[in-house]
């Protein structure tokens, strides 16, 4: 999957280098990111930061498409240095376990499909889009219980869909402040077949955050 985000970023930068009629920007993005299913129980909210490289369209009255790629880096730390979870011993008899877990870091590969709303003052924009990315994930964990225990380390790239939405200002003609929103959603890659190549015994899983951010962009 990374050979065809980097193919994509090619071909984005070099169309929008020899097309006509289109406006490209560059950005950078701040945010703050809340986990979501899983990730709640174990991590709390961690702040991130994106750069990206965009470009529209020519621009007609009802709106018009545009595209993107974005590279982030997000750090989410555990909420305590040790977590506990419920047990069945067998028997109708239970238990609890312990859980550790280091920082869990994210490196956000992605391009976008977006399509833009403009204002009749041509002011303020409606921006709707959806990324497909690459997160690389990777963090180390520890469980110990009185079935036993077990320890090691995640790495692992997966695949990613996020839809979104920003409200964009334009102070001046060449400056974008845009708010936006953004589920994350990704998952393991891979086959559940035991005996193929790109065999993973995550694969199926899923986890999500909820993103709250800031872009600023210049065109050019």
């Amino acid at each position: 999957m990374l050979k065809y985000l980097f193919l994509t970023f090619y071909l984005l930068v070099t169309t929008s280098i020899i097309s006509n009629g289109q406006s490209a920007w560059v950005g950078f993005s701040t945010e703050y990111n809340l986990p979501g299913g899983n990730l709640k129980w174990i991590y709390k909210g961690a702040p991130g930061v994106q750069l990206n490289y965009s470009w529209v369209l020519k621009k007609n009255k009802g709106g018009y498409p545009g595209y993107g790629v974005t590279i982030g880096y997000i750090k989410f730390s555990p909420k305590a240095d040790t977590l506990y979870y419920l047990v069945y011993l067998g028997s109708g008899n239970t238990g609890y376990g312990t859980a550790s877990y280091s920082s869990r870091k994210l490196i956000q590969l992605s391009s976008s499909f977006f399509w833009t709303m403009p204002s009749k003052t041509k002011k303020t924009e409606l921006i709707f889009g959806t990324e497909i990315g690459y997160y690389y994930s990777f963090f180390n964990y520890d469980f110990n219980d009185d079935l036993g225990s077990e320890s090691g380390k995640e790495i692992e790239g997966k695949g990613a869909l996020v839809p979104y939405f920003s409200y964009a200002l334009y102070p001046s003609k060449n400056v974008r402040i845009a708010p936006y929103f953004k589920f994350n959603l990704f998952f393991s890659l891979g086959s559940n077949d035991s005996e193929s190549i790109t065999y993973n015994p995550n694969f199926g899983t899923f986890n999500y955050f909820y993103s709250l951010g800031l872009n600023i962009s210049y065109a050019f």
